[in-house]
């Protein structure tokens, strides 16, 4: 009797402490917002620093909305934390906007560590961690690509290259705050454009990632990826490119930040649309298929057949646990070898 209580009372302790959990990643979400978008809003650093506090405010709020609905509706998945956590690593990037060498310098290294915690929520989206081998390893390929050059360009480079369109620094922009080596505005300025350039391709690769995750998975999660791919386009576009065009030449006006800032918006939502689109997927599949549903006998064999096409997943297999076998077996009663 114990074996069966046990789980039970813990299952308990986790329905009582999860709406307080939730609540408190809320409230550090909302107040997270509100801080990003006054440290903008108040910014001597960014062009049209009122529009861009609410853009960033704005954008900090959905992600930790998103994330706080997502581990709402699906507790034991880490999906929502990992995208609550991205709202959080978002608003450490409104230190740009900060007229001082240290904070400018911390906000903008968040700001790369950002790009690589989206290798890894893209990658983990909508699982909740990544799955296959080409997941984890455009994941560390992804810090490769972005630790690489920073640790380089924190040591060596006087001026740090342009961060986002939300809170880029536009005139005076504060010195690198952890320069170790001086150097010439030429290798500054190379070092910048190799930074800048690693992010562009970074976020060209999580398309393809993306890509190649909705071509390998069931119907249901395809379509659920299909609207983080379209957003993902839209992103890469702008903030690739504006990511080398400031680097090479001025950075882009304001009509291409309002652009950026759509495109950066258009990821929390993507999600949101995601979730919620292969939710009612699987719902309304569910329901076609028991409404075909004749009298007849339930066989493991049948309840296979109708996953599969409730799921929209030709390759699903059911298993059962046969105690007589000490195992499990397909529908048929041959034995099972569960994959790794």
């Amino acid at each position: 009797m114990s074996t069966h209580a046990a789980p039970a009372e813990a299952a308990e302790r986790l329905t009582a402490a999860a709406p307080r959990s939730i609540a408190a990643l809320g409230f550090a979400g909302a107040s997270a917002s509100v801080l990003a978008g006054w440290l903008v809003w108040m910014s001597p650093l960014v062009s049209h620093p009122q529009a861009m506090g609410v853009g960033k405010g704005l954008i900090v709020a959905a992600y930790a909305s998103v994330g706080v609905y997502t581990w709402a509706r699906r507790p034991a998945s880490r999906l929502g934390p990992l995208i609550t956590g991205a709202g959080f690593l978002y608003a450490a990037t409104a230190l740009t906007a900060v007229d001082s060498s240290f904070p400018y310098t911390v906000g903008r290294v968040a700001l790369a560590a950002l790009v690589v915690y989206f290798a890894y929520l893209f990658a983990s989206f909508p699982r909740g961690r990544p799955q296959s081998a080409f997941e984890r390893r455009f994941v560390v390929a992804a810090g490769t690509l972005t630790v690489v050059p920073w640790a380089v360009l924190l040591v060596f480079a006087s001026q740090l290259p342009h961060g986002g369109p939300l809170s880029d620094c536009t005139t005076d922009c504060p010195g690198n705050a952890l320069q170790l080596v001086h150097s010439s505005s030429v290798v500054t300025d190379a070092l910048g454009l190799a930074a800048n350039s690693a992010t562009a391709l970074l976020v060209v690769g999580a398309i393809v990632l993306l890509s190649q995750k909705a071509a390998s998975e069931p119907l249901v999660r395809r379509r659920a990826l299909t609207p983080l791919i379209y957003a993902s386009i839209i992103l890469a576009a702008t903030f690739g490119t504006y990511s080398i065009v400031s680097e090479a030449a001025s950075p882009p006006g304001t009509a291409f930040r309002v652009l950026t800032a759509a495109g950066a918006l258009a990821i929390p939502i993507a999600l949101l649309l995601g979730l919620v689109r292969g939710r009612l997927i699987a719902t309304s599949a569910m329901w076609r298929e028991m409404s075909r549903i004749s009298p007849q006998a339930v066989t493991p064999a049948w309840v296979e057949e109708f996953l599969r096409d409730t799921l929209g997943d030709p390759s699903f297999e059911l298993a059962l646990w046969s105690d007589e076998r000490n195992g499990f077996v397909d529908v048929g009663g041959g034995i099972y070898d569960l994959p790794s």
